[in-house]
This record gives C-alpha cells, structure tokens and sequence, in this order.
C-alpha cells in the first residue's frame, strides 16, 4: 500500500505539537486468566463493561487487562515505544490516527479470516488495523432551548445556522473536523471543502476544552447547539434515567448529522496490534474474536457506538486517503481561527 508517509508526520506534528508527554488517565480492571496468558488492550475512551472481553477469556483462557485513556497520550506513546510497546494492542477512537499510526510502522499485520465481513473503509489493505465500531457525529442541544425544527441536520444547513446562532464546536486541533471535511470532498470536491472550512470565520463559535466536546456546555446553557458526537449525549441519557431530579428542562437530544448526500457523518473506531508484541498470537485471537459480527454489536452498545456495518457508503473516504487531507484541513482551520486554543 503506499503511505503518505510527509502527511502522517505534518498530522502528527498538528495534533501532537506542543502537548507535554504524559502518561494516560485510565482505569484498569484485568479479566482472569484460566491459563492462556494475558493481553494488554490501550482503549482510547471512557470506561465500558467488560463483558465481551470476558467471553474472550471464557473461549480462550486467555486474560485481557485493559487500560482505559486519552487519544492523544496513548498515540504518543505508541510512537515513543514504537517496536518496544507497552502494551499488546490499540484500540482508537478514530481510524485516522490509526491510519497515521500505521504508516509510521507502529502495527504489526495479520490477515483475519473475518476481515472479509469488514467494510473496505474501515481496514487497513495490508491487514494492520481493523475497524470494530462507528461514532456518530451529531448535534446536541435542549429542547426547551431550541426547538427541533430550528435544528440543522446536514453541514450546509450548520453552516447558515452558525452565522446567526452561536455553537459550541471542537478546537481546530480535533480530528472531528478532518472527518467533516471528509464528507465533503466526494460530494462537493476539494474546493467545496475549502470552501466550508474558509466560512468558519463567519461562524460564532465557541470551543470546548474537550475532545470530544462534552454535553455540559449545552447543558449549562453556555451554547444552544454543540458539534460532537452522540455517545456525549447518550451517557448523560442514561445517568439522567437513574436520577430522581431529573427535569424535563434538563432533557438533551440528538440530531445526527448527515453530509449534503444524506449519507451519515461515522468515525471509525479501530484495533491494530502493535510491532515488538511478544503475544502476537494472543493478540492475533484477540482480533479474531472482536472481529466477529455479535461481538461488534455488543461493542457498539456497551460504548454507546452505532455497529459497524458489512459494508461501507461507496462515496466514504478511507482514513488513508483522510490522511492527505489533514494537514490541508489544518491550514484552513489555523487561518478562520487564528486565535483559537
């Protein structure tokens, strides 16, 4: 496969730049061994239930000791341990970093016999890395605030929202914008993307300290609309459902947003198993077992995720190709928000 090998590093320098090394904020609950060893999974993320790697131990005997964290920390360290790892897999957020990941050499490739039930833009051709579930890009905000029909449902329709409304939307350095500026391109080509990403200036924005931007900005009233992702929402639902206070003033809902074609606005969550393992064939099942269609579902649930379908919109780009786009993505956004965080 050709890489672009200037691109991956232009990204990396983008979103790695000027950030301190730090090790991840996680939390860390290992399933038991019944004799089959142990693998280490880096999941980029908020903590989930357990129970899919639990059936893994049960099938394989083999432990799994997951470590929950930040994005950007684990990509960090996966290069800095790149051939050396600390750990056995990674699990993204987001299949660009993946992508950008894979054409540095931190993977190692397997062929899974079910990578076949994989849509072809959501895995590496050379079998580095495999998508596992979908985050939906969505708009969040109140009812009791904004009423549904005055809520945008595609990016053309955000745009002319955002020149009259104010919107709370990720800092330029979120790869949400990269998968935006994705959507566009096969619809509208290249200057269509310049053109979306040139108009930010005139949008009244607000950035969150977030990546993803979390529910409480809407929720405190500190932006009617709020660009994110709808598992953000979907967490706050559930704790709402288990509370007493719960108002309807409080409520939160979701509208999912969609490209000028109607075709949803997905980031792929993925896996690779990282060079240097020393459980390759530990992890190589560990892939097997995720890859399979139920599994991918339970995932999508416990993480509040949309299932990865069989297969993939025909006009999506694939992260390679997303690769390309960043850091001319990035240009347009450090020049609409020069002053921005």
């Amino acid at each position: 496969m050709k890489r672009a090998a200037l691109f991956a590093c232009v990204w990396l320098t983008v979103m790695l730049g000027g950030c301190t090394f730090g090790q991840a904020e996680s939390q860390v609950a290992t399933t038991e061994s019944t004799g089959g060893g142990t693998v280490r999974v880096w999941i980029a993320g908020e903590q989930f239930p357990l129970k899919a790697f639990q059936a893994f131990t049960e099938a394989t005997g083999i432990a799994v000791q997951p470590q929950f964290g930040d994005e950007r920390d684990f990509v960090r360290q996966v290069l800095q341990h790149k051939g050396q790892p600390q750990a056995d897999l990674f699990w993204s957020d987001n299949a660009l970093d993946l992508a950008v990941l894979a054409g540095r050499g931190a993977f190692e490739a397997y062929r899974s016999p079910h990578a076949a039930k994989i849509p072809s833009t959501a895995k590496d051709s050379d079998g580095l890395w495999y998508g596992l579930t979908e985050r939906r890009l969505a708009l969040l905000y109140k009812p009791a605030k904004l009423s549904d029909d005055k809520v945008p449902k595609t990016l053309d329709q955000l745009e002319q929202f955002a020149h009259k409304g104010k919107i709370g939307v990720p800092a330029p350095s979120s790869s949400l914008w990269t998968s935006a500026g994705a959507a566009i391109v096969p619809v509208q080509g290249e200057f269509g993307m310049q053109s979306f990403f040139s108009g930010l200036k005139e949008w009244n924005v607000y950035f969150a300290k977030e990546d993803p931007p979390g529910a409480a900005l809407v929720l405190e009233e500190k932006v009617p609309l709020l660009l994110s992702t709808s598992e953000q929402a979907l967490r706050h639902m559930s704790k709402q459902r288990k509370d007493a206070k719960h108002t309807k003033d409080a409520a939160l809902r979701i509208q999912p947003l969609v490209a000028d074609n109607g075709e949803p606005l997905n980031v792929t969550t993925g896996i690779g198993i990282l060079r240097g393992t020393e459980k390759k064939k530990e992890a190589e099942q560990f892939i097997d077992f995720m890859l399979r269609e139920q599994n991918r579902s339970d995932l999508a649930t416990a993480r509040m995720h949309e299932a990865l379908a069989s297969t993939g919109p025909a006009s999506r780009l694939h992260p390679d190709e997303m690769v390309q786009l960043s850091p001319l993505i990035a240009h347009y956004l450090a020049v609409s928000f020069p002053d921005a965080p």
